[in-house]
């Protein structure tokens, strides 16, 4: 609390002319419409937290309200969408339609437009200090909320409605660039499936199980189990959280001494071996070693595939493990036990569509150039995501 007392005083001194400090509950009203029967009264569609995504602030998803609801709280466009529930999932979005939503939502709007833009509602929402502030005003170990008494507390500053409206101006111009990029990241997602949907239908591949295509599938052990402890530096202990999806990240990773690396001889991993996760909520992950990772070691949480080379190409291999299809598949083969798993056994099985090395290399290079693409609408979205961050906190 001092800390923040600190920070409103100091904010306070560096008030630029015309603004002035404010609480939330001064210029933003709690919505208390109602509605005990949507159906009647026209309207379709409802919205639950889950319907919300973290740091969008679009609705995309939604009920009907003709499944049936015990929803009454009623919304309009142009109001603001905020989870009061487990606030630190950033659940805001401003709505564009009528309906129905959830009481973990709280439905904000602004008291006098010519005080507050109500269009700029939605991005205080979504600054660092409110969620911050909403998070520890929340109560509730389980399932913690945040309440409207505490939050028409926060202060804030508040420019003229001028400057408020060039702020908007800018702010959703960025926000229109992160959905513009959105959408081509997910265009080029499709392409990458059309392009694999094609080449599989019309290749005739013959298939072979894995076992036939591999030197070796294997998996390591943990350190503690043979009396090892990690060490500051040595071998590289890859485990299920650095194998991403066609993607190793070894920032993070521990080392093992070489004493336990010799021991465990058999998952020694090297260049271009496929590491595929097979136990808990990271299963379908995969990704081929890149040359840089020399050598390296793993645990029983990941498998070691090391294939022939001369068959498949480790790259296709992952290309095709990650294809909806064969996640589908690897989902229906999970062992739901204290953790899902899925076995040696079964990955040894997988039946994989082996093409001429030749289709492999050309198929290969279809979708790498689209892939390429994809990882820099990544960057792009990310730095314009940073960027918006950076404009509102300021």
């Amino acid at each position: 609390m001092r800390g923040q007392a600190a920070q409103v005083m100091g904010e306070s001194e560096m008030l630029k002319p015309g603004w002035q400090r404010v609480k939330f509950g001064d210029v933003v009203r709690l919505s208390n419409a109602r509605c005990s029967d949507p159906v009647s009264e026209g309207i379709e569609r409802y919205v639950g937290l889950e319907h919300i995504d973290s740091d969008d602030l679009r609705i995309r998803r939604w009920g009907l309200v003709e499944d049936g609801i015990t929803f009454t709280t009623r919304f309009k466009p142009g109001q603001v969408l905020f989870g009061k529930r487990r606030v630190y999932l950033r659940k805001v979005a401003v709505a564009d339609f009528e309906g129905i939503c959830s009481g973990d939502i709280y439905v904000f709007e602004s008291t006098n437009p010519r005080v507050l833009l109500p269009e700029l509602l939605t991005f205080i929402c979504q600054t660092e200090r409110f969620f911050e502030y909403a998070i520890d005003t929340s109560a509730g170990s389980l399932s913690p909320r945040t309440n409207w008494k505490s939050l028409v507390n926060f202060e804030f500053a508040l420019p003229p409605l001028e400057e408020q409206k060039k702020f908007f101006e800018v702010m959703n111009a960025i926000e229109n660039c992160i959905e513009s990029i959105k959408q081509a990241k997910s265009v080029a997602r499709n392409l990458i499936l059309a392009i694999s949907f094609e080449f599989f239908n019309d290749c005739r591949a013959e298939t072979k199980r894995v076992s036939e295509i591999s030197e070796l599938v294997t998996k390591g052990e943990s350190p503690g189990w043979q009396g090892f402890s990690y060490s500051d530096d040595g071998i590289p202990f890859i485990t299920s959280e650095h194998v991403l999806f066609n993607k190793i990240d070894i920032d993070s990773v521990k080392f093992i001494p070489d004493a336990f690396h010799q021991k465990l001889a058999r998952s020694q991993i090297k260049p271009r071996d496929v590491l595929v996760n097979i136990v808990g909520a990271s299963i379908g992950r995969a990704a081929v070693v890149p040359q840089h990772i020399r050598e390296a070691n793993t645990n029983q949480a990941v498998a070691v595939v090391r294939l022939d080379e001369k068959q498949i190409i480790s790259d296709y291999f992952v290309t095709w493990y990650l294809l909806p299809t064969t996640q589908q598949f690897i989902a229906s083969r999970q062992v739901n036990t204290a953790r899902a798993n899925i076995s040696l056994t079964d990955i040894r099985d997988f039946k994989v569509p082996v093409p001429e090395i030749d289709l492999q290399k050309s198929y290969l290079s279809k979708i790498t150039s689209v892939t390429k693409a994809l990882d820099a609408l990544n960057n792009r979205y990310l730095r314009a995501v940073e960027i918006k961050k950076q404009i509102l906190n300021a």
